[in-house]
C-alpha cells in the first residue's frame, strides 16, 4: 500500500509540475493531507482503545483432552472506528511442550467492541498459559500503524483423568494412629501450637502472618502450626524428570493420574496429608480447596533443574511417618533406589507406579505395599 501511494504522489507531483493549475495544486494538497488525517485518526483510535483477555473456562481448572476457550477483547470508546486490528495471542504449557502462536484481524466499529476466541484441548496435563501480546492498529489507508499490549496472561489448571485408586489405599486411614500428640518434624494446622516461623510464600493464609515480627525484620514472616500424628502421612511426588519434553510431559502425565487418583482416595476417606514435592517444601492437605492449592505449587515445581533425586527425597521424610511415595519412573534402576530408600524406614510405606510392569520389575521391602494406577482404565 505504501509503494502505491508513493505511485500516486509522484504522479500528482507530476501533473502539478506540468499543469501548474489550481485543479492540480488541490489534488496535491489533497493527496498529501489525507494519511496525515487518517494518522490522526490512528492515534486517537489506538490509544483510547481498551483490551484485556480472560478464560471462558470459569472454574480455573479442567480435566485433560477437554476444550479450554480463551477470549482477547478490544474496547473502542471513540467516536473513530477502526478498520483493521490485527490480534497476536500464544498459548503453551508451563511444562514445556512448545508454544503456538496465533493471530486474528477484527474491525473495531466506533463505540463498539471487537475480540477473537480460541479454542485449544489439552494433550497434557499443567498450566495452559495464554497469552495476548500485542495488537496492531492499522489506519484507513494501510499506511501507519501502531502496536499495543493486550494485557496480562490468563491460565487454567489442566487436571488427569481420575483412575480408581486400590481398596487398601482408600482404607488408609484404619493404620493412622488417633493420638493427639504433635509432631516434631512435619508442621501442619493445629492452631494450639507454633512449628516453625518462616518466610513468607505465595499462597499463605493471611492471618498466619506475623505483623510485629515482619515489621521488626522488615520482611513478612509467617507462623507454621504443629499437626497432630493422627495427620502426619506424607504424600511425596516424584518430579525429577529426565529426557525430552516429549517423554517428559508423558511422564508427568502419568505421574500426576496416579497423585491426583491416591489423593482423591484420601480426602474421600477423611484422611489428612502433606505433600511433599521439594526438599523443605510441603503443603497440608485437608479440603478440596488446599489440595488445589497445593497442587498448584506442585505445577509450579515441575520441571526446574534439581541436584538431588526423588530417594533422597524420600530420605528427608521422618521415618516414623507412614510414607505413600508416588513415581512414574519407568526406569528400573531408579525405581530399585526409591524402594530401597523406603525400605530404610520403620513406618509402613506405600510405592504407587503408573504400570504394572514396572511394579513387577522392582522387589519390595518388607514393609513397603506397591499400588499401581494407571491411565489405561480410560483408554480401555
Amino acid at each position: 500500500m505504501r509503494v502505491l501511494y508513493l505511485i500516486l504522489l509522484l504522479g500528482c507531483w507530476l501533473f502539478y509540475v506540468l499543469y501548474q493549475d489550481t485543479l492540480s495544486l488541490l489534488t496535491l494538497v489533497a493527496v498529501m493531507i489525507f494519511p496525515l488525517i487518517s494518522l490522526i485518526m490512528l492515534l486517537i483510535t489506538a490509544f483510547s482503545a481498551k483490551p484485556g483477555a480472560v478464560c471462558e473456562n470459569r472454574s480455573g481448572v479442567c480435566e485433560k483432552g477437554s476444550i479450554i476457550r480463551f477470549r482477547v477483547w478490544v474496547k473502542n470508546p471513540s467516536f473513530l472506528p477502526a478498520q483493521s486490528v490485527t490480534l497476536n495471542f500464544s498459548v503453551k504449557n508451563s511444562f514445556g511442550g512448545g508454544e503456538k502462536r496465533l493471530s486474528a484481524v477484527i474491525a473495531l466499529p466506533a463505540f463498539g467492541s471487537g475480540g477473537a476466541s480460541a479454542a485449544v484441548r489439552s494433550a497434557h496435563c499443567g498450566n495452559i498459559i495464554f497469552t495476548p501480546e500485542y495488537a496492531v492498529f492499522h489506519d484507513l489507508f494501510r499506511l501507519f500503524k501502531i502496536k499495543r499490549r493486550l494485557g496480562k496472561s490468563v491460565s487454567i489448571c489442566v487436571l488427569p483423568k481420575l483412575s480408581p485408586a486400590n481398596e487398601f489405599l482408600e482404607n488408609q486411614a484404619e493404620c493412622l494412629s488417633d493420638s493427639a500428640e504433635l509432631s516434631v518434624s512435619v508442621s501442619g494446622d493445629d492452631p494450639s501450637e507454633i512449628f516453625d516461623i518462616r518466610e513468607y510464600r505465595d499462597g499463605d493464609p493471611q492471618n498466619r502472618i506475623l505483623h510485629r515480627l515482619s515489621a521488626r525484620y522488615e520482611n513478612l514472616l509467617v507462623r507454621e502450626l504443629s499437626q497432630p500424628v493422627d495427620k502426619r502421612v506424607s504424600v511425596c511426588a516424584d518430579c525429577f524428570f529426565s529426557g525430552n519434553t516429549d517423554e517428559q510431559l508423558a511422564e508427568c502425565d502419568r505421574m500426576l493420574c496416579a497423585l491426583c487418583s491416591a489423593s482423591a482416595a484420601f480426602l474421600e476417606d477423611g484422611t489428612s496429608f502433606a505433600l511433599h514435592f521439594s526438599e523443605g517444601n510441603s503443603c497440608l492437605v485437608t479440603d478440596e480447596d488446599s489440595w488445589f492449592s497445593a497442587l498448584s505449587e506442585l505445577y509450579s515445581e515441575i520441571g526446574k533443574p534439581r541436584a538431588d533425586s526423588f530417594a533422597e527425597l524420600l530420605s528427608e521424610i521422618p521415618a516414623d511417618c507412614p510414607l505413600c511415595a508416588v513415581t512414574a519412573s519407568e526406569d528400573g534402576e531408579r525405581i530399585s533406589r526409591t524402594a530401597a530408600a523406603l525400605g530404610d524406614r520403620t513406618g509402613g510405606c506405600f510405592l504407587i507406579l503408573a504400570s504394572q510392569s514396572a511394579a513387577e520389575s522392582v522387589e519390595i521391602p518388607e514393609n513397603t505395599e506397591i499400588i499401581v494406577i494407571s491411565e489405561e482404565v480410560h483408554e480401555k
